[in-house]
């Protein structure tokens, strides 16, 4: 074997075991275990948000608008994601109540509910100077 292959080796060797050293030392102390204690009851309002969210989580929808977009010549280029928000189921006849700016400007909104299912809608009214928009689902 060469002078500069046993020099690599030994430099090799001597740097693994440095490295061993220092990730060892470098793990520090092992964590005690330590006895889990159970949580207490909640608090009857804290379970009482619980209940109503679970109960009015289904009426939330995901709201995304769409705008038609125009070259300088006044050719349609098609639709871009301009905004999004959120809004409440308000009737069984599928109105849902929104804020104005969420859908300012936009030529198309998709309501997205919370187990996945999406629609689009049509809006209904405005109201701008209240910032609230009523849209329906479009059958």
């Amino acid at each position: 074997m060469t002078s500069s292959w046993r020099t690599l080796l030994v430099a090799a060797a001597l740097g693994l075991a440095v490295g061993y050293v220092l990730f060892a030392s470098a793990q520090g102390p092992r964590a005690e275990p330590r006895l889990v204690t159970t949580r207490p009851d909640l608090p009857s309002d804290e379970r009482e948000t619980i209940s109503l969210f679970r109960a009015v989580s289904p009426s939330v929808v995901f709201i995304t608008t769409k705008q038609q977009q125009v070259d300088i010549f006044g050719r349609e280029m098609g639709e871009v994601d301009v905004g999004s928000g959120s809004g409440f189921v308000w009737d069984d006849t599928g109105h849902i109540v929104t804020n104005f700016h969420v859908i300012r400007g936009a030529s198309a909104a998709t309501l997205s509910f919370g187990d996945d299912q999406t629609y689009r809608a049509e809006l209904v009214g405005t109201a701008p100077e209240h910032d609230i928009a009523v849209l329906r689902i479009k059958p």
